[in-house]
């Protein structure tokens, strides 16, 4: 009942009628903090794939979610790992697979729209929540809500 409130809550922050796009993205991101566990609060500072990345990296150990300051040391340190690895590609380096989803509303829910490592394993992917403008957010996908 918590997430219901905090989603009713989200909406009418937004509830302006100077913006109906700012109040749609706003019904849009409460619907799916209905629908599944979604990350909100990853801050959108040009890091936020990778926060995102470093978020459900640490939901998949079962590491304690990192604070915003250690979250954006990890962040910058993958970034740079993998800028490296672009330009070196001959270190091996312990890779995970990586799903990216996206709100299908024709699909009624999240399909997958990217699937990186599958070289590296299926099983356990770390999953993160496209929104369509350039913004990421981690994501949990409960087992009774597999997305297409």
């Amino acid at each position: 009942m918590r997430i219901v409130n905090a989603a009713v809550d989200w909406v009418s922050m937004g509830n302006s009628r100077s913006d109906p796009w700012a109040q749609m993205e706003r019904q849009f991101s409460a619907l799916l903090l209905l629908m599944y566990i979604v990350t909100a609060g990853i801050p959108g500072d040009g890091r936020c794939l990778f926060r995102s990345v470093v978020h459900g990296a640490c939901i998949r150990s079962g590491k304690p979610i990192p604070t915003e300051d250690l979250q954006r040391k990890l962040a910058d340190e993958l970034r740079a790992m993998v800028a490296d690895e672009f330009v070196k590609r001959r270190e091996e380096t312990e890779w995970m697979p990586i799903t990216v989803y996206m709100h299908d509303e024709d699909e009624g829910g999240l399909i997958a729209i990217a699937e990186y490592g599958q070289q590296y394993g299926k099983e356990d992917p770390i999953q993160v929540l496209y929104h369509g403008y350039g913004h990421y957010d981690a994501v949990q996908i409960p087992a009774e809500r597999d997305p297409k």
